[in-house]
């Protein structure tokens, strides 16, 4: 646990200008463990995981497995997927996945689709998503234990 006050504006500016990816794990693992996800809980959700370590000061989710595991209690595999057969493969069928959007293929958003079409963005508009393309998916497949 972090103790140490530096400068905490600092710290939920980038959580909140990076959290993209974050927020889309909390909206499915809350589709998973059935509990509600609005604003508010997402938030303290992200801040939950940045607190026992699960992403960085930049939200960078590391271990995604093991923050599904601490969202939910369930085990979980994340692949990234960027071959584009599979892609589309994925994009089309009724498994929720996290798409990747960007314009530069560097810098960009994420959010939850299915069946082709976004069913979560954190975002009300994103550049990325309105111009950019597809890079990778972040395909999770629950275990059943």
């Amino acid at each position: 646990m972090r103790t140490t006050l530096t400068h905490p504006q600092t710290v939920a500016e980038s959580l909140a200008d990076n959290m993209c990816l974050a927020c889309c794990y909390i909206f499915l693992a809350g589709q998973k463990a059935d509990f509600p996800v609005n604003d508010a809980s997402c938030m303290s959700a992200v801040i939950n995981c940045w607190r026992e370590g699960l992403v960085d000061n930049e939200c960078t989710c590391y271990a995604p497995e093991k923050m599904l595991k601490f969202l939910t209690g369930k085990s979980a595999v994340v692949t990234k997927i960027e071959d584009q057969q599979q892609i589309a493969k994925i994009l089309n069928s009724d498994e929720p996945c996290i798409a990747f959007y960007s314009i530069d293929g560097l810098n960009g958003h994420f959010v939850v689709m299915e069946h082709n079409k976004i069913i979560f963005n954190s975002l009300a508009k994103s550049k990325n998503v309105e111009k950019g393309t597809i890079h990778s998916l972040r395909r999770i497949q629950w275990r059943t234990n």
